[in-house]
């Protein structure tokens, strides 16, 4: 008979042992729940990656403005060192262009 009931419990369908929503369909569901837990799992860590290494990206990125607002002090003393050097060359420098055109006057005549 159609769906009738052995003495086992279970339902026989046409000598088949399992009924419409027996083993194998659940089995199927299981897997598939299986499947999308680890889907989620997978998708989860993902996102806390992204948020972990985002972070890290923007602390580094902080420490990295605090260095170098901490050097523009020490280029800008440098800056005006040089400045001064320069200015202080060029001042040589005329003088020398003076004594170098005194010393040709000299030979000149």
């Amino acid at each position: 008979m159609p769906g009738a009931i052995s003495p086992g419990g279970r339902r026989e369908r046409h000598g088949s042992r399992y009924s419409f929503l027996s083993e194998p369909p659940d089995k199927f569901g299981l897997m598939e729940a299986q499947a999308w837990t680890a889907i989620g799992l997978l998708a989860a860590t993902l996102v806390g990656s992204l948020f972990y290494i985002g972070n890290r990206i923007d602390s580094l990125g902080a420490r990295l403005d605090s260095r170098i607002d901490g050097l523009s002090g020490r280029i800008d003393g440098l800056t005006f060192r040089v400045e001064d050097q320069g200015r202080q060359l060029g001042s040589q420098i005329y003088e020398l262009a003076a004594k170098l055109d005194e010393h040709l006057r000299r030979h000149a005549s």
